[in-house]
């Protein structure tokens, strides 16, 4: 599910295309898959949910979405729903880097740490510089939020105190964030978390 600024939303898709090498500057065993996003539709349980997520067609083709296109720069919030296993946090981590190797701030963060901790402690040395140093600028950063299922879990309202928890780090900085999120399919609470967005 992506939000952007016309209210739109949209779902996670995978390609089938064949897998292409890994990016330059990437991990060795990243591989680029070419994902696919495709508008959220309602559905009656999870599995109608995630029905369009293993099938390539030529209707889900026209209104795929990739990544580019997915984090433009009107983009506020995007939510990312996908079976277990499917690759979502390793595709967080890696789109991080890869936005990090071409200029733009991201920063890849597991939800349950924002729940208990302050911003700045939930980072190590390396990403705490470039936040730092994105502080200082007026440009907008990303912030992938991998596992909103994983961080309930221990937590109920994990999800909202992720998202103030950041507000507060973030302060007069937060309306120029992009976050995304990571869910399974059938973790996602449609109405009360888009509520939280």
């Amino acid at each position: 599910i992506a939000r952007d600024w016309t209210g739109s939303l949209f779902g996670v898709q995978a390609t089938d295309d064949a897998a292409r090498s890994s990016s330059a500057g990437m991990r060795a065993d990243y591989v680029e898959l070419g994902r696919r996003f495709l508008p959220y539709q309602k559905a009656t349980d999870s599995d109608e949910a995630a029905w369009p997520s293993y099938f390539r067609s030529e209707y889900t083709d026209r209104r795929s979405i990739d990544w580019e296109t997915l984090l433009a720069p009107d983009t506020r919030c995007a939510v990312v729903l996908g079976e277990a296993g499917s690759g979502k946090s390793w595709e967080f981590a890696a789109r991080a880097e890869i936005l990090n190797s071409s200029g733009v701030a991201a920063f890849f963060l597991p939800i349950d740490d924002l729940v208990d901790r302050d911003l700045e402690r939930c980072l190590n040395m390396e990403d705490g510089a470039r936040l730092k140093d994105w502080l200082a600028r007026s440009d907008r950063a990303v912030f992938f939020l991998d596992s909103v299922d994983d961080a309930r879990l221990r937590d109920p309202h994990a999800l909202r105190k992720a998202l103030l928890g950041l507000d507060r780090g973030l302060g007069q900085a937060f309306p120029r964030t992009c976050i995304v999120l990571s869910c399974r399919v059938s973790d996602w609470q449609p109405t009360a978390d888009l509520e939280l967005l």
